[in-house]
């Protein structure tokens, strides 16, 4: 049943006994009051209406904003007493209510109990929590019904966002985004909570858990899909484990963020899995040509990354010790190389055949030891087939005879700095055939058959027979190890010698102008609680990565190398030999950098960020992109896209209060809220209402203190947007 409003407008019907408002403005009764004699009833009636109609309108008023009946009984105190609740409650002079509810299950009673729901978004309600959430939580005010309460995020709660004892703001919420378009509240925060937010898409947005697990495979669960399964966005930041003959296939890439990958481990000890992707994706494994199929190797933990509009990059690890990791041949200085591609490279051989003449020693031949018979004559393939600082290794093994090496067509070979047409190898002898350019071999070789050392004076020059010790220093397997004291220098002397420390100090590398380019010092930290510091001399400088500094720490249990690059300039690059010991590594700049823990967590100060700001969802966001201005007149930017803006100024001589908010509101103003202050203290009998002509640019209020304007004292003004 309606709440009783005894205060009815007079003379409101159709076709009511009443003067026009033209013909009762010209009325001079309206200056002078009736005078004795008769009056015109229709005058009489629009003068008694005028009255009554602003009664109805306040009583109205009253029980709207109460709820509570506006009585005719000749007395005012009831009135005046509801009349300052509904003008307290549409001001907006929230009280902390007190929950009454359960855990999950939240309740609380307004001073003015709603007597319905809220239809449209903007009420704010706060609440002193009783019983901290476990789960996904609801909010009943006044008895009424009980509806969902969802994060900034966009989700329902999940446990933690409302402690004890914490104050929480809710804030009724109607439209398409959440609750299929019906009402719920959104936490907008709670003390001591938890706070939710939406799935980064920028890199300096704040991350949700679940995704930073994704991009950091600190996974939150593990889930095995069915043979023949979709791998789609609900499978981030959860370990994948498909099954050894099975076939999944990669939901489309259109569906992913850039950056999102999908773990998939197989924990079959014999069968492949297959991942297919969909349409028109395409696997990119570093090679011009991309292809659709993936085999997931038996042990295998393979990521698969989203790094383009129409690729997926797969990252992937063996997890098994007795397992290799099977990829494919590297193309780029930076690249993972397989065994036999190594093998090639270095000269530890993958094994020794013996060479038909009439066959071109080939791509084919690399990484293997080749034998020449005595008398004939080989060729080495077209040089474009093969890639620069590639190399055939051969050797004569016979006593006598010779074996002659030449080049394929327009070819040269390059001795010494002069072009020959042939090389001959002769008894014990071992020769490598470098490529050095598009049309150059080069041809370096030894003498093997005599079982004794040569003794050699230290190269150098490029082409010369080098020392053992030479080698040793270039390579890294060292002559030795030293146990240098605290203080130490470390000089020429020490190439090719690994440095055990163990003592907590300070360490010095010479001059950098006194080593040659590419000289390295090997330093290993043989202690399990102390830091070494490695210090440069003078102006010289040590790069971590592209940040220069003077002195390098070196952790417990790792290696560090320290190459002369140029001129004063050491590069470090540094390693763990203890698995249970952290890699330090420069801060990360860029999206494929390692990353200081720093970076991920920081659960005592604000997530510094080196990248610009952010524009992917679920990703680290810092305190700048909040946009905040914390002034009287301020607004706060929050992940979400709400925007929170304040401010006060005062009325002018009609009353009218004209705000210009700090920042436009880009896609609406939700809400608005005024308070008419005099000297800091609100005034019972005055109020400030928000006007029609208000816009997401500029607010507009009416001050009034018992109907009339006032021009004193200030309005103070609360707005929520997005």
């Amino acid at each position: 049943m309606a709440t009783e409003n005894d205060f009815l407008p007079f003379a409101a019907g159709a076709g009511a006994n009443v003067l026009s408002q033209a013909a009762y403005a010209a009325l001079s009764a309206v200056s002078t009051g009736y005078q004795s004699g008769v009056a015109q009833s229709a005058a009489v009636n629009k003068t008694l209406r005028q009255s009554s109609i602003m009664a109805a309108v306040l009583a109205q008023f009253i029980v709207a904003e109460t709820g509570q009946a506006a009585i005719d009984d000749g007395t005012t105190a009831t009135l005046l007493a509801n009349f300052t609740k509904a003008v307290a409650s549409a001001a907006g002079q929230l009280a902390v209510l007190i929950d009454t509810g359960a855990a999950n299950a939240y309740a609380a009673a307004n001073p003015v109990p709603l007597a319905a729901l809220p239809t449209t978004t903007g009420l704010v309600q706060m609440v002193r929590i009783t019983h901290a959430n476990t789960g996904a939580s609801t909010y009943a005010p006044d008895g009424l019904a009980s509806k969902p309460i969802y994060g900034l995020g966009g989700q329902p709660l999940q446990g933690g966002e409302l402690p004890a004892n914490g104050v929480a703001t809710l804030v009724s919420f109607v439209g398409s985004l959440l609750n299929g378009g019906n009402l719920c509240w959104v936490l907008y925060e709670c003390v001591g909570g938890a706070q939710q937010v939406g799935v980064a898409t920028a890199s300096n947005h704040a991350v949700p858990l679940g995704q930073m697990q994704d991009g950091q495979s600190g996974f939150s669960s593990v889930v095995t899909p069915a043979n023949g399964a979709t791998l789609d966005v609900t499978m981030l930041g959860e370990l994948i484990q498909v099954g050894g003959g099975n076939t999944y296939t990669l939901a489309a890439l259109s569906t992913f963020a850039t950056g999102n990958g999908l773990a998939c481990i197989n924990s079959s000890s014999a069968q492949v899995a297959t991942i297919n992707v969909t349409g028109s994706d395409e696997f990119n494994l570093g090679s011009a040509t991309n292809v659709t199929t993936f085999l997931v190797q038996p042990g295998q933990l393979v990521q698969f990354l989203k790094v383009s509009g129409a690729a997926w990059r797969p990252v992937g690890v063996s997890v098994n010790a007795v397992i290799p990791l099977v990829i494919a041949a590297a193309t780029g200085a930076t690249h993972a190389v397989p065994l036999a591609q190594m093998q090639a490279a270095q000269g530890s051989y993958a094994g020794a055949l013996t060479q038909t003449p009439a066959t071109p020693m080939g791509v084919s031949d690399l990484g293997q030891f080749v034998n020449l018979s005595a008398g004939n004559t080989y060729t080495l393939d077209a040089i474009s087939t093969f890639q620069t600082g590639q190399a055939i290794n051969v050797v004569y093994a016979s006593s006598t005879g010779v074996a002659t090496i030449l080049p394929s067509g327009s070819d040269i070979i390059s001795s010494a700095g002069f072009n020959v047409a042939s090389v001959v190898v002769g008894p014990g002898q071992s020769l490598r055939f470098v490529k050095i350019s598009s049309t150059t071999w080069r041809p370096e070789g030894t003498g093997i058959a005599a079982n004794t050392p040569v003794t050699l004076a230290a190269a150098t020059a490029p082409g010369q027979a080098a020392q053992l010790a030479q080698v040793q220093v270039a390579q890294g397997s060292y002559a030795g190890v030293q146990t240098p004291a605290n203080g130490a220098t470390f000089t020429s002397s020490n190439l090719g010698f690994l440095q055990l420390i163990s003592a907590l100090g300070t360490y010095n590398l010479d001059a950098a102008a006194n080593f040659a380019a590419g000289n390295s010092i090997w330093v290993v930290n043989t202690s399990q609680v102390s830091v070494i510091t490695i210090a440069a001399n003078g102006t010289d400088t040590i790069l971590v990565g592209s940040a220069a500094a003077s002195t390098y720490t070196v952790q417990p249990g790792h290696f560090a190398k320290f190459t002369r690059a140029t001129t004063g300039v050491w590069r470090a690059d540094s390693l763990s030999n203890a698995a249970v010991l952290p890699l330090p590594v420069a801060a990360a700049t860029a999206s494929n950098h390692a990353m200081q823990l720093g970076q991920v967590t920081n659960t005592t100060s604000p997530l510094a960020l080196a990248t610009a700001a952010a524009a992917s969802v679920n990703q680290a966001v810092n305190l700048g992109q909040f946009g905040s201005t914390l002034n009287a007149n301020g607004y706060q930017k929050l992940p979400s896209g709400l925007i929170i803006q304040w401010g006060t100024t005062s009325a002018n001589s009609s009353g009218i209060a004209t705000l210009t908010l700090p920042i436009t509101f880009p896609n609406g103003l939700y809400m608005a809220l005024a308070n008419y202050i005099l000297s800091g203290t609100p005034v019972i009998s005055a109020s400030a209402s928000i006007s029609s002509n208000s816009t997401t640019s500029q607010l507009v209020a009416v001050a009034q203190n018992n109907g009339a304007p006032i021009n004193a004292g200030g309005v103070y003004f609360f707005a929520i947007g997005h």
